[in-house]
């Protein structure tokens, strides 16, 4: 009769394996907490009206301006692609001058009093290349008031893309460091238009700063566009006003807020996977078994 020595964790290799996937998963989920997204697909959003729902709010939609969801059957189409994919498409029309269509979302949970002081906001935009002509669409990230009333004094960030034929198609510009929203500087980056791209936006209010990634290179860092505001509670779409005689189309899609973990939350990830490794270590006992 033969002995031989078999570990405890190669009899039963499941335990460690299923042990470590849990407490990788635990880590992963603490480190980013998703608190809302938007990606157009449920029922409130109707493809070829304009979005309708709780905090959701458009404005300017007159002489021909629009904001509308739109989906593979509409015209215009869908253009991120996918048999049931809805996005929302933001029209500024040659025709309405110093009118500007806006499409603005509230974070569930936050107020311009209680706004959320860190995260992520990202989402998917798609933009149409300007043929000839000038035009500019802005995104406002801050503690909004109605679509009516400008966004950018109300904001920690503020940022355009320049669609013009002679700035450069997709230019990134930005605001930082004033009391009202002046002051804009150019990333030095440009975003590809006619193509599907994915911004994010992060910000602390602790250092009053935040940072701008383009699929997925982060392209520019800065001080608050609006150094008093206290955080997030709206995001805001808008077509910049210059009267210009030239149509602008954009789309949004898969707008999403995450918020960025407190160093204790980390810590305590760090140490879940630890006390995983010990665990492991532990069951690392052998025991013997006769073979005849």
């Amino acid at each position: 009769m033969k002995t031989r020595h078999f570990s405890r964790r190669s009899a039963a290799i499941l335990r460690p394996v299923a042990l470590l996937f849990a407490c990788a998963a635990w880590a992963a989920t603490s480190s980013a907490a998703p608190i809302y997204t938007w990606d157009f697909q449920d029922s409130p959003y109707v493809a070829g009206s304009t979005p309708e729902g709780a905090g959701v709010s458009t404005g300017g939609l007159t002489s021909g301006n629009v904001v509308n969801v739109v989906d593979r059957e509409t015209t215009p189409v869908d253009p991120f692609g996918g048999d049931d994919n809805k996005s929302v498409y933001i029209h500024k029309d040659k025709g309405s001058g110093s009118n500007v269509p806006a499409f603005q979302l509230e974070l569930p949970g936050y107020s311009s009093s209680s706004p959320l002081v860190s995260g992520t906001v990202t989402f998917d935009i798609y933009v149409e290349e300007l043929q000839d002509g000038r035009g500019s669409l802005e995104i406002d990230l801050g503690t909004l008031g109605s679509t009516s009333v400008n966004s950018r004094n109300s904001s920690f960030a503020a940022f355009q893309i320049n669609t013009s034929t002679a700035t450069g198609p997709g230019s990134i510009l930005y605001f930082s460091n004033t009391t009202s929203g002046g002051s804009i500087t150019s990333s030095g980056y440009a975003m590809p238009t006619n193509a599907k791209n994915t911004i994010a936006v992060s910000w602390d209010v602790e250092t009053k700063t935040y940072t701008i990634s383009l699929n997925g290179t982060q392209i520019l860092s800065s001080d608050f566009t609006v150094s008093s505001i206290g955080g997030l509670s709206a995001i805001r779409f808008v077509k910049v006003s210059d009267n210009s005689l030239t149509d602008l189309n954009f789309y949004v899609d898969n707008i999403a807020v995450t918020t960025i973990p407190e160093p204790g939350t980390v810590g305590l990830a760090f140490l879940a996977v630890g006390i995983c490794g010990v665990a492991l270590r532990k069951g690392d006992d052998t025991t013997q078994v006769k073979i005849p």
